[in-house]
């Protein structure tokens, strides 16, 4: 019979399984996240995603001197116990969030402020684990990506973001820009998280569910005809879009709308993970469900 032991901190989840009631036990570790799920044009997590990855999660600047340093994984979790030695009792920003795929689609503060993963010493944690805050004034900019959405005529692709809000602002959590349009993949308006799609001088809202100030997974799906977005798993539909995706020399964009003249929208809230699969949801029909399912077996968010 199989035996599941886990460790609710975060640190060191195994599994030990009896085969064939004989008394031998094997340990095991689950597969991760993009081990399982291929497609991934580009993924920030605070947690270990792809086995094969042996970069830092983070780069973060300690308030003390101004000095930055790379801050990786201990296990599959980020090494918390480097933070703490690095940033001490003061306050850590992180100036760099690592992509984890094979594209390098890291996002980095620029000119602008960053974000927060520690104040006077303390992490910041959203539902027991460590989360990076955005005030409403900070964001995250990549470069030119032109591998973050599918190279089909839509220009699809699945967006999934974990984190909360802390009010009824709009706030922009993931924004796609481009130089005929955009997506504002990931948003909050009012109390609904929600999705918008660019095509062509038209926009296209997709409304989902008010998560309150909770944690939430959003998943955004844009096809060729409709985008729908998802909150932990439950949805009002698509909506269907008119035209044809405009996108050109895609930028994500964390946090903010238009960062180039200043931050707009600005996320004021706690972020924990952002992932992009540069597929079709037509023909990967099960991402969502499934993807989502994955990520609330972590976060246990809903």
């Amino acid at each position: 019979m199989p035996i599941t032991l886990s460790n609710t901190s975060g640190t060191g989840n195994f599994r030990l399984t009896n085969n064939n009631n004989s008394g031998n036990f094997s340990l095991s570790t689950p597969n991760l996240l993009l081990d399982t799920y291929s497609g991934a044009s580009m993924a920030l997590s605070l947690r270990k995603l792809r086995d094969a990855y042996t970069g830092a999660c983070i780069r973060v600047e300690r308030s003390s001197d101004s000095t930055q340093q790379d801050i990786g994984f201990s296990g599959n979790f980020l090494d918390t116990d480097a933070l703490a030695t690095f940033v001490g009792a003061g306050t850590g920003t992180v100036v760099t969030w690592y992509d984890q795929t094979t594209n390098g689609y890291n996002v980095s503060k620029g000119s602008l402020a960053a974000p927060r993963i520690t104040v006077t010493g303390t992490n910041q944690t959203l539902n027991s684990k460590i989360a990076i805050n955005f005030n409403g004034t900070q964001t995250l900019l990549g470069g030119v990506c032109p591998n973050i959405m599918a190279s089909n005529s839509g220009r699809t692709f699945i967006a999934f973001g974990v984190g909360n809000v802390t009010d009824t602002n709009t706030r922009l959590m993931v924004f796609i820009s481009g130089a005929t349009g955009h997506s504002q993949a990931i948003r909050r308006n009012s109390t609904a998280i929600e999705a918008i799609a660019y095509n062509s001088g038209t926009y296209t809202d997709a409304a989902g569910i008010n998560p309150g100030t909770s944690q939430f997974i959003a998943c955004t799906q844009r096809r060729s005809s409709n985008i729908e977005i998802s909150v932990n798993n439950s949805t009002n539909g698509a909506t269907n879009t008119t035209g044809t995706a405009a996108y050109n020399n895609p930028i994500p964009v964390i946090g903010s709308f238009n960062p180039n003249s200043g931050p707009s929208f600005a996320w004021s809230g706690n972020m924990q993970e952002v992932i992009m699969f540069a597929v079709d949801p037509v023909t990967n029909t099960n991402y969502r469900n499934d993807i989502t399912t994955a990520m609330n077996l972590y976060y246990t968010t809903y």
